[in-house]
C-alpha cells in the first residue's frame, strides 16, 4: 500500500497536480506546480509596451468632400511628433483652384479618439485668410497632446465660410 500511494504521489506531481491530504480523502487543486520566480517571469512577458517616436511623418494627404464643389484643395503635408513639447504639429497647404478669391477658415479641425474625447487644433487654419485665384498657402495646426501609440484617431474638418464638411481620415500613431 505504501508503494502505491508513493507511486500516485509521483504522478501526481508530474502531472502537475497538487493534491492535499483531508479528512475526506485527498483533495485536487488545478494550480501548477510552479515557483514564484517563474510566476514572476510570466508576468514580465506580457504585453510589448509601445512607444510614440519623435519626428515628421510625410502624408500628403488631400481631404475630399464627396461629391461637393470644393474651391480650395487642402492637403495635409507633414505631422511632426513633438514628444518634448507634447504636441502634434500639421502642416497644410491650401491651394485656391477655382477662378475667383476664396476667403477661408476652419471652424473645425479636430481629432477624435475611439472613446468620443476630441481634441481641437490650434493655429493659423483658424484665422480667415484671402485666397486669390490660383494661390497656395501653407498653414500650421497645433494639437496639444500626444496621442497612443496603435490607437486610431479621426481627421474631423469643417470650413468656416462654406460651411464645408470634409470626409473624416483615420490616422495611427
Amino acid at each position: 500500500m505504501v508503494i502505491g500511494l508513493g507511486s500516485l504521489e509521483i504522478v501526481q506531481l508530474t502531472g502537475n497536480m497538487l493534491r492535499t491530504n483531508s479528512p475526506y480523502g485527498f483533495q485536487g487543486s488545478n494550480q501548477s506546480a510552479t515557483t514564484s520566480a517563474q510566476h514572476a517571469t510570466a508576468h514580465l512577458k506580457a504585453t510589448p509596451v509601445r512607444t510614440l517616436t519623435p519626428g515628421t511623418i510625410k502624408e500628403n494627404i488631400t481631404l475630399g468632400c464627396g461629391v461637393c464643389d470644393d474651391p480650395v484643395l487642402t492637403t495635409i503635408n507633414t505631422i511632426t511628433i513633438d514628444t518634448t513639447n507634447l504636441r502634434l504639429i500639421w502642416v497644410v497647404k491650401l491651394f485656391n483652384h477655382s477662378g475667383a478669391q476664396q476667403i477661408d477658415y476652419f471652424n473645425d479641425f479636430s481629432l477624435q479618439d475611439p472613446s468620443g474625447n476630441t481634441y481641437q487644433g490650434t493655429g493659423d487654419l483658424n484665422t480667415p485668410s484671402f485666397l486669390s485665384a490660383g494661390q497656395i498657402e501653407v498653414e500650421t495646426e497645433i494639437f496639444s497632446f500626444l496621442p497612443h501609440p496603435g490607437i486610431s484617431y479621426t481627421l474631423n474638418t469643417r470650413l468656416g465660410s462654406s460651411g464645408i464638411a470634409y470626409d473624416p481620415v483615420q490616422f495611427t500613431f
